[in-house]
């Protein structure tokens, strides 16, 4: 469109209102008309008008064809894309002869690792998968909450196999992963909320933000918090292949993992409390962390230790430099 600003004149309608007139091409491009209802939406500096003709348009189905030889692995990442757009509905529909073994297995992970899912069923080779519709209140920062408390239950829950006996680490190993979900499932959530408020299917005050650019700022927290719970999983996953551990090493490796932990800890909460004197004591931290680490290190090789404790190492250290990523975002945005 040529000419996308205009200057209007704001002019007084009734006493307690203002108006301003619309282009009238600009609202035959929109598809709206005299009668016809909007939205307005305070933006902190800026004023955004949705037509809410438009806002019920947007597609709330969305069907996904599979093509034969097609992994159930592709159908979930489809069905979890439709799902964070947006979709308020989403067909699976399987083409050429019905593999009933393939649709059990997508049926099946659609139910573990999609969240505020309503409805899931199948029949005549499509599976069909209804979602909850958002509440009047979602507050984003709770959902990021509940997965800081999941990750750092997950990473101390993983380090602290480092002292039981190899054989009966399995059970609680499993037990540790298994909680990966929820993370995978609440990141999901911000993310669909996040994509439903910047397209006007819901308001930014539903979701109890402010201002818009703080939803990318949770976005990417969010997004850190995902990646920490890997790591977390990961260090369950290699205690599995570390056979029993010098105390003396256990015990540096562990009171590494609790600096760690409180760092993840304090940086979550400066973005949560908007505490940028407490983000900046975070990354204040990072010569402290990086001497832990090296001591840490040192004694693997005093030791001759290598192998699967060493990605231990790693991943504790990516932990803290997710932690110092939150506490930059934290600065980004509120300082």
């Amino acid at each position: 469109m040529k000419n996308p600003i205009e200057v209007r004149k704001i002019q007084v309608a009734g006493k307690s209102s203002l108006a301003v007139t619309i282009p009238k091409r600009w609202a035959e491009v929109l598809g709206i008309n005299a009668g016809n209802p909007v939205y307005l939406e305070f933006r902190g500096y800026e004023i955004a008008v949705l037509p809410a003709l438009m806002v019920h348009e947007v597609e709330t189905q969305r069907v996904i064809e599979v093509k034969p030889g097609e992994s159930s692995d592709s159908v979930i990442r489809r069905v979890i894309s439709a799902f964070i757009k947006g979709a308020q509905v989403i067909r699976v529909m399987f083409t050429g002869s019905v593999d009933r073994e393939l649709i059990d297995e997508v049926t099946r992970e659609i139910s573990v690792r999609v969240p505020i899912v309503e409805t899931i069923s199948y029949g005549n080779g499509e599976v069909k998968v209804t979602v909850l519709s958002p509440t009047s209140n979602m507050p984003i920062k709770s959902f990021i909450a509940r997965m800081s408390n999941v990750v750092s239950g997950m990473f101390k829950d993983a380090l602290s196999l480092i002292k039981i006996d190899p054989e009966e680490r399995l059970s609680m190993a499993r037990d540790i992963m298994d909680r990966d979900y929820d993370v995978d499932r609440n990141y999901m959530l911000i993310h669909r909320l996040i994509n439903m408020a910047v397209n006007g299917l819901i308001s930014v005050r539903s979701v109890e933000i402010d201002d818009r650019p703080e939803l990318l700022s949770c976005l990417l927290v969010s997004k850190s918090l995902e990646r920490s719970g890997d790591h977390s999983w990961r260090i369950a996953q290699w205690m599995l292949e570390i056979g029993s551990i010098n105390e003396d090493v256990a015990d540096l490796i562990l009171a590494l993992g609790d600096e760690v932990s409180d760092l993840h800890k304090s940086a979550v909460s400066s973005f949560l409390s908007r505490d940028v004197d407490k983000a900046q004591a975070v990354l204040d931290m990072r010569n402290n962390i990086a001497q832990r680490r090296v001591e840490v290190s040192n004694m693997l090789k005093a030791y001759n230790i290598t192998g699967p404790l060493n990605l231990v190492i790693e991943s504790i250290g990516r932990l803290a430099a997710y932690a110092y990523d939150i506490a930059e975002i934290t600065l980004d945005t509120y300082l």
